[in-house]
């Protein structure tokens, strides 16, 4: 087990032949050096020693020709020169210092609960939007205008709570299933409409007053549920929902030309790295040569955790560049017609993953620059689709 002491300090890998094993050790009881670590992998075994101590143990070992395989440098020590040389103390006290300054003022941390379709990141980036992020001042935060600004951009959550614990932001949503909300406003009714043409299957209300019924032919944009109820002395007006299943036909096309452009990549190097500490960038590495030639980017980052798995709000950003050669790929016909029939049947499954299989049919052609594809599917899905309306207050 690896402690914080020697993370801090610094330790190293050793990685040697598990038949040197009794040597090895033969040679650290000789000269009195200590290992804190010992693990097997396969044919080898690797032995965990201070940083200090790599200089000695290295002449010790190359004077018994028991050079290790591998030695790998970790802790707080390597981690600082791999990534730069131009962090030092006076960086890491005043990091120290304002960590233990904002720590109670500050949020700490954001915990997202009761999303599925929308992800974490889309509601992160709606917060921080509206006025909500890693670092935010809890004093100058107004919680209800955060959330109503949320709801207002986000066009998959229907209802959404913010609350704080200490330092911790807990996020509690509701999404808009099946293109219903399942939390009602009281100043805006809906209807259902019908997304498709289709004939009606079955209905499953929740609100509503049912216009539409089984075994009834309906074209898109259609009234489904009526979310007005007239009553005898006055009228209600509430949002619909609930679910209709319709038989739809679905057809989807696709071409796949014989000739295409195919990325082939060369080469990944880190071109900057950088520290996220409370919504504030600190660049600690930039590679500024030119590399030339075609090169995409990919951005990763990756949050620190205190030891337990206590999440920090600072986070390492890297920008790392993929280089790349066009070529010119070429196909055969039969791969043509295999790549579109595995392309459709991708989307097919994609976007009527919710929808119930009546039949397929697929059909295709060669064309003079490549092979079209063509599948129609028929199916029973749910058609109903909310139409917002506004309700008049007297």
């Amino acid at each position: 087990m690896i402690g914080i002491f020697h993370r801090l300090q610094g330790y190293v890998c050793l990685r040697f032949l598990v038949e040197k094993r009794v040597s090895v050790y033969n040679v650290f009881i000789k000269e009195g050096i200590a290992s804190f670590g010992y693990r097997e992998e396969g044919d080898t075994f690797i032995l965990f020693v201070a940083l200090r101590d790599l200089k000695k143990v290295s002449a010790c070992l190359a004077s018994q020709n028991l050079s290790p395989t591998s030695v790998e440098k970790r802790g707080l020590p390597a981690f600082l020169k791999n990534h730069t040389a131009r962090v030092g103390l006076l960086v890491g006290a005043v990091l120290f210092i304002l960590l233990h300054y904002l720590s109670s003022r500050v949020v700490w941390d954001i915990r997202v609960v009761g999303n599925q379709q929308v992800s974490d990141g889309e509601i992160l980036l709606a917060l921080e939007n509206a006025g909500l992020s890693y670092g935010t001042y809890i004093s100058n935060t107004d919680l209800d205008a955060v959330a109503i600004e949320v709801l207002r951009a986000s066009e998959g959550l229907s209802w959404i709570s913010i609350n704080l614990k200490g330092t911790v932001a807990y996020i509690e949503v509701m999404e808009k299933e099946g293109g219903n909300d399942t939390k009602p406003q009281s100043n805006r009714g809906a209807n259902l409409i019908a997304a498709e043409d289709a004939m009606i299957e079955e209905i499953e209300i929740v609100r509503g007053k049912v216009i539409a019924r089984p075994g009834m032919s309906v074209k898109k944009g259609e009234l489904l549920v009526s979310g007005i109820l007239d009553g005898p002395k006055k009228t209600t007006f509430l949002r619909a929902n609930g679910r209709v299943w319709g038989r739809v036909t679905k057809r989807f096309e696709l071409e796949i030309p014989y000739k295409t452009e195919k990325k082939q990549y060369t080469e990944q190097k880190t071109q900057n790295i950088s520290l996220n500490f409370f919504g504030f960038s600190i660049n600690i590495f930039k590679d500024t040569r030119n590399s030339g030639g075609n090169c995409d980017t990919i951005d990763k980052r990756d949050r620190l955790f205190l030891p337990g798995g206590i999440p920090l709000p600072i986070f390492v950003d890297r920008k790392i560049g993929l280089g790349y050669e066009s070529e010119t790929a070429t196909l055969t016909e039969s791969e043509a017609v295999l790549l579109a029939t595995r392309l459709l049947n991708e989307r097919v499954a994609s976007q009527l993953s919710d929808a119930r299989i009546l039949s397929r049919t697929l059909e295709g052609e060669f064309t003079e620059n490549g092979y079209r594809a063509v599948v129609v599917v028929t199916c029973v899905m749910n058609i109903a689709q909310v139409r917002d309306f506004s309700v008049l207050q007297e």
